[in-house]
């Protein structure tokens, strides 16, 4: 059985690299990593207006390093922020990769959803 990792750091050239959690410490050295790499993890960021021009949503793609087990790892995902909901409506899981290139490619269809006059005004609804 092949063993799956649960905790990635990505190295020199962007390239997920497993954590051996064998010694506890690589855990809080992987914590250490996320806070002082957040920029390298960041694939895109969008805004999304509506068609009066108004902020109502925010699409974030980003490598998060973990793993839930799953083999491929799925160690990149989009997020949708609604803006101006309440907390507990205002994130929504798009979608998760288990490639860079899989995940900029779905933040683009994302973003192309969303900007594709499928966000109206209010007033427009």
């Amino acid at each position: 059985m092949k063993k799956v990792h649960i905790l990635y750091r990505l190295d020199e050239n962007g390239n997920p690299v497993p954590v051996d959690l064998a010694d506890p410490q690589n855990a809080v050295d992987w914590g250490d990593w996320r806070r002082t790499h957040h920029k390298e993890c960041v694939i895109a960021q969008d805004p999304v207006h509506d068609s009066h021009g108004t902020l109502r949503y925010g699409i974030s793609t980003v490598f998060t390093g973990m793993n839930a087990g799953i083999d491929p790892p799925l160690l990149w995902e989009t997020v949708i922020t609604r803006v101006g909901a309440p907390d507990e409506e205002s994130y929504s899981h798009y979608a998760s990769y288990a490639s860079r290139i899989e995940a900029e490619v779905g933040h683009q269809q994302a973003l192309a959803f969303f900007r594709d006059g499928k966000i109206p005004a209010p007033e427009d609804s």
